[in-house]
């Protein structure tokens, strides 16, 4: 019994199916014409674009003949005429270069002639470096000599007027 009420299913599905489909089938058929129309207006307007574009090409490529042929019909006196300036021209670029060349030479041996080596440079600053440290300190102990000097001999100024003036009024 199961089974005969499975296929009534099936067959009640069915006819459902084929009851929608009728309903909808103006709908399904209007919704393919549009696309068929769509699709054509579509394709015209591709193909106007690409006649449009060709013809543009066609336009530019007879333009650019046109140019080519004014270019190529130039008299060969005028050629020469360029060429030799180009020549002179030229000329008076590489004299430039050259003179340019052989200042720069001049001045790269120059530097060489006088520019010291790294190593020769350190030692001479460093050789700079101590006498001038030697000469602080040096000059450091005479002031620090000069001090000391100068305390012992107020001290001893000191004294001595003092012994004056107990001398003078000690008595």
């Amino acid at each position: 019994m199961t089974i005969k009420k499975d296929q009534t299913q099936i067959v009640s599905e069915k006819d459902s199916d084929e009851k929608r489909f009728s309903v909808h089938k103006e709908e399904i058929r209007q919704a393919a014409v549009e696309a068929r129309e769509t699709i054509t207006n579509e394709a015209r307007i591709a193909a106007t674009t690409i006649s449009d574009s060709a013809i543009s090409a066609s336009k530019k490529i007879s333009e650019a003949a046109e140019v080519a042929v004014r270019v190529v019909s130039i008299k060969n006196a005028d050629d020469h005429d360029l060429l030799i300036e180009l020549k002179v021209g030229n000329q008076f670029i590489r004299n430039d270069i050259k003179d340019l060349a052989n200042g720069v030479t001049a001045q790269i041996d120059e530097l060489r002639k006088t520019k010291a080596e790294k190593i020769e440079f350190d030692a001479l600053a460093h050789e700079v470096h101590v006498v001038r440290e030697k000469r602080i300190r040096d000059l450091e102990n005479k002031t620090s000599n000069y001090f000391i000097t100068m305390t012992l001999l107020m001290i001893a100024i000191g004294s001595m007027f003092t012994v004056l003036l107990f001398h003078v009024f000690g008595k």
